[in-house]
Formats: C-alpha cells, sequence, structure tokens
C-alpha cells in the first residue's frame, strides 16, 4: 500500500507477546534524515513498540507509565523524550499515532489521538 509521500507503507498488528524482528545489518541504513511513523492502542502501561540497532547506535520508542519515551542515539550521546498527553495516558485503549523525525543531530517526536 502507498501512502501520500509515495513511499511504501506497512502495516503489522501485534497481540501480547508477538514482535516483529528485521535486521539491518546487512543492508544498514545510512541517511542524514529519517522519519518513523506508528499507530499504536493498548491498556498496558508499559511495553516496548520499537527497538532497532546495537551497541552505540540504537532507537527506542516505548510505553512508560503511559507515556511514550523515546531514545535515540546514533553513537554521540542518547536523545531522550518523554511525550505525555494533555488528558489521560496514551494507554487507554484508544488510536493514537507517534511520529518521530530526524533531521542530522535534531529529533522531534510527536504524538496524536486519532
Amino acid at each position: 500500500m502507498k501512502e501520500h509521500t509515495g513511499k511504501e507503507e506497512s502495516v503489522a498488528t501485534f497481540k501480547g507477546n508477538e514482535f516483529f524482528c528485521y535486521d539491518l545489518s546487512l543492508t544498514p541504513i545510512q541517511s542524514s534524515t529519517d522519519e518513523i511513523t506508528l499507530a499504536f492502542r493498548t491498556l498496558q502501561r508499559n511495553g516496548l513498540m520499537l527497538h532497532t540497532g546495537k551497541s552505540a547506535d540504537y532507537v527506542n520508542l516505548s510505553l512508560k507509565s503511559g507515556a511514550v519515551w523515546l531514545v535515540i542515539n546514533l553513537g554521540s550521546g542518547a536523545f531522550e523524550a518523554l511525550v505525555e498527553p494533555v488528558n489521560g495516558k496514551f494507554n487507554d485503549n484508544g488510536w493514537h499515532d507517534v511520529r518521530v523525525t530526524r533531521n542530522l543531530r535534531q529529533v522531534r517526536p510527536l504524538t496524536a489521538r486519532r
């Protein structure tokens, strides 16, 4: 399925302890800009939504006490952001969209309720 940007869109649904693994070590991504977009709904207060990388270079997107927690380390120190909704928490079983954009060393996490 193609989205409005013309890029291929991938969809996956996970229940419980299921996960998806994609090894980037064979074809590493080397770019100055990146965008990660995902939608989720859950009743869990804590959980890992996305992790990629090894050792010094990684992206980690998770829920921490019902807030979205982003940690990115591209080898020059970690960037951390905790995003909390104005009302309530993200673990309200409603659909939420998360978009993380990176341009060189500038990282911007955004969340929105559908």
